[in-house]
C-alpha cells in the first residue's frame, strides 16, 4: 500500500512516499501492547498526541522524553555524499560505559518507552550494542529501534538482534544498483585508519560495503526472523533521492515491496552549515521573526516527546545534525567549560529547553530551527508516522 506523504505540502514530488506490505504501526502495538500491556499502548497515544499536527499549540510536555536517541559513536563507517554526517569534524568518540550505566538507571527510573540508536553515526560499530541493548531490556524499556547503513549486520549481529528483542531494524540503502551504490555510499577511509585499533569499534572490510552484502544482510535477518515466528522487529528501508539515483526509484520498489515490511523514499536536506558555523552559541539562540513567513510552518515536535544524547554525553534536543547547535548541557559535566553535570530528567525540565519549546509557541524561532524548517519546507521528505488512532 502506498501512503501518500504529500499531504499539505505541494513543493514534494509524488514519489516521495511511503510503501507499505503492512500497517506499521498497527503491527507494533498489537504486539507490544501484547507484551507489555497497557502502558505501550498509552505510550504511543501520547507521542502521536503530541505529534498531531492539528495541535499546534505544543501545550503537553510529558515529565520526561518518551524516547531517547543515544549516539554510541560519533562517526560512521560511510561517507554518504548527502549525508549531513559527513560535515562532522573532530576526533572519533565513543560512548564510555559509565555513561551507559547513568543513562540505564535513569531510565529505568522514570520509565523511559523508546530507546533510538543511530544519529548520522553507525551504532552496529560499537562492540558492545547488544551488550546496552540487553541491558536495555532489564530496565524496561519497551521499544528498541535502530538506524543502519546495514554494512555490519551479518549473521551474528542479525541473532542479536533477535536475542534482544529490537522492535525496529531501519536501513538506508539509497540504490537498487551497485553501480549507484558505490557512487553515493562511499566507505570513510578515514574513520578506518583512526580506530582499527580501537577495541570498542568493529570496522567495516571492503567487501562489506557492497550493496549485494547488504541486500543479503537484509534477507537473512527477515529469514531469521520468520523462521522464529516473529512478527518484531519491523524491517524498513530506505531510499533518499537525489540526481545520480532517480532512475532507480520503481526498480528499487519493485526490488523490496514485497520483501521487507515498508520502504520509505526521501529527499536531502538542504542546511547552510558554513553560516552556522559562523555563529557564537548566544547568537544561535537569539530570537529572531521567522524567515520565509508566509509559507513558514513550525511544526516540529522535537522538543516536545524526545531528547539526543550524543556519545560525550551531551544532551540535544532533537535527532537532526544541526541540532548540535542547541546543546542543553551535559549528563557528565564539563568541568573545564564550567558546565555542571546534570542529569536527563534536569536538561529535559530545564531553562534551555523551556525557551525553545516557548521559541515554538511564539513563532520566534532561534537561526538553528529556522534553517532546519526552511530546508524541510523546500528539499527535505521528513518522515513523520501517519497517526493511526
Amino acid at each position: 500500500m502506498d501512503i501518500d506523504s504529500n499531504s499539505g505540502n505541494t513543493n514534494r514530488p509524488d514519489y516521495i512516499k511511503r510503501i507499505e506490505r503492512i500497517n506499521p504501526e498497527k503491527q507494533l502495538t498489537d504486539v507490544l501492547t501484547k507484551k507489555f500491556g497497557q502502558k505501550f499502548s498509552d505510550y504511543r497515544k501520547e507521542y502521536f498526541k503530541i505529534l498531531d499536527s492539528k495541535n499546534n499549540n505544543y501545550d503537553h510536555v510529558p515529565d520526561y522524553p518518551l524516547n531517547v536517541l543515544v549516539e554510541v559513536v560519533n562517526k560512521c563507517n560511510l561517507e554518504c555524499i548527502m549525508c549531513l554526517s559527513s560535515h562532522r569534524k573532530g576526533d572519533t568518540k565513543v560512548i564510555s560505559q559509565d555513561t551507559i550505566s547513568k543513562l540505564l538507571t535513569e531510565f529505568k527510573e522514570n520509565n523511559l518507552p523508546a530507546l533510538m540508536f543511530g544519529a548520522g553515526d553507525e551504532p552496529l560499530m560499537f562492540s558492545d550494542i547488544d551488550q546496552f541493548w540487553k541491558e536495555a531490556n532489564s530496565s524496561g524499556i519497551m521499544d528498541i529501534f535502530i538506524f543502519t547503513n546495514g554494512t555490519l549486520l551479518n549473521e551474528d549481529m542479525c541473532k542479536k538482534i533477535l536475542e534482544h528483542e529490537v522492535s525496529r531494524v531501519y536501513i538506508s540503502l539509497d540504490a537498487a544498483t551497485e553501480e549507484t551504490y558505490q557512487q553515493i555510499r562511499l566507505t570513510n577511509n578515514k574513520i578506518h585508519d583512526e580506530v582499527k585499533n580501537n577495541q570498542n569499534l568493529t570496522i567495516l572490510n571492503s567487501k562489506q560495503n557492497e550493496l549485494q552484502s547488504i541486500e543479503n544482510n537484509i534477507k537473512r535477518l527477515i529469514e531469521l526472523r520468520n523462521s522464529r515466528n516473529l512478527q518484531l522487529p519491523q524491517i524498513r528501508v530506505s531510499y533518499t533521492v537525489q540526481s545520480r539515483n532517480k532512475h532507480e526509484i520503481e526498480m528499487f520498489k519493485e526490488k523490496w515491496q514485497d520483501v521487507v515490511d515498508f520502504i520509505e523514499f526521501q529527499e536531502t536536506q538542504n542546511i547552510q552549515f558554513d553560516n552556522l558555523a559562523k555563529l557564537s552559541e548566544t547568537e544561535r539562540w537569539k530570537r529572531r521573526p521567522p524567515m520565509y513567513k508566509e509559507n513558514y510552518k513550525k511544526d516540529c515536535k522535537a522538543p516536545f516527546h524526545s531528547a539526543t544524547v550524543w556519545s560525550d554525553g551531551s544532551v540535544i534536543p532533537c535527532c537532526t545534525f544541526q541540532g548540535k547547535n542547541l546543546t542543553l548541557g551535559n549528563i557528565n559535566g564539563v568541568p573545564e567549560l564550567g558546565i555542571p553535570a546534570q542529569s536527563l530528567k534536569e536538561l529535559w525540565n530545564g531553562e534551555k529547553i523551556n525557551e525553545l519549546r516557548e521559541q515554538f509557541r511564539t513563532g520566534e524561532l532561534n537561526i538553528v530551527c529556522q534553517s532546519c524548517l526552511n530546508a524541510r519546507q523546500t528539499k527535505l521528505f521528513d518522515v513523520i508516522e501517519e497517526v493511526r488512532k
